[in-house]
């Protein structure tokens, strides 16, 4: 009896995982088909020298308009990144903070670093609660907002040099509040810092 209940857990849970996964990605796979419904302002001015109609309602960052390098990372099996330009550090963490009372799920606590006070957010549970079917307990912070936010992700990857031409850039009105876009050869998410910041701080 020991042994089945043992062996039998880790298959509900990696089911749960794979679920979670393919949800995920059919969201994905719909948002860059929606995405690419029109063409990018930048082509159409390119092909005739009129900015397009739609171009005030996609997203634009300043930090887009030159070459921009990312941080690829993981969160439940999830490949997402992050520009660099908006990271203030990334650090390896034990999974200890102090927990605060009366917060929001995705709140795990706080924790002192270099003197300051950072929060510690459940980074599945903020952007995909949903699909979230695991528990933080260690990993990496990305930190954001001047070190005030530790984002918590599984594992750190690569960075990579993008131009904005390699994302499809969500539109102003439909996008997801922490979703910049999507970058098109890896259909990986490109998160939004200040939409996740105003999320956090409501």
């Amino acid at each position: 009896m020991i042994r089945s209940v043992e062996y039998e857990q880790p298959v509900v849970s990696l089911a749960e995982k794979d679920l979670a996964l393919t949800s995920y990605l059919d969201m994905l796979l719909a948002e860059v088909d929606e995405l690419l419904q029109a063409p990018s302002p930048v082509e159409v001015e390119a092909l005739d020298g009129v900015p397009s109609p739609s171009e005030g309602l996609r997203f634009s960052p300043n930090w887009s308009k030159t070459p921009f390098q990312t941080l690829l990372f993981e969160v439940e099996d999830v490949s997402l990144a992050v520009p660099l330009v908006c990271l203030s550090e990334v650090a390896a963490w034990d999974g200890q903070c102090a927990a605060v009372p009366k917060q929001p799920k995705w709140m795990l606590g706080v924790l002192m670093r270099r003197d300051e006070l950072v929060g510690i957010i459940d980074t599945a549970q903020l952007i995909m609660p949903e699909r979230s079917v695991g528990e933080c307990s260690k990993g990496y912070l990305l930190l954001v907002d001047e070190g005030r936010i530790g984002l918590v992700v599984d594992r750190v990857c690569e960075t990579t040099t993008l131009v904005r031409g390699d994302v499809c850039w969500a539109r102003e009105a439909s996008r997801r509040v922490w979703m910049a876009g999507v970058i098109i050869e890896q259909l990986v998410v490109l998160l939004e810092v200040d939409g996740l910041v105003g999320m956090i701080n409501g």
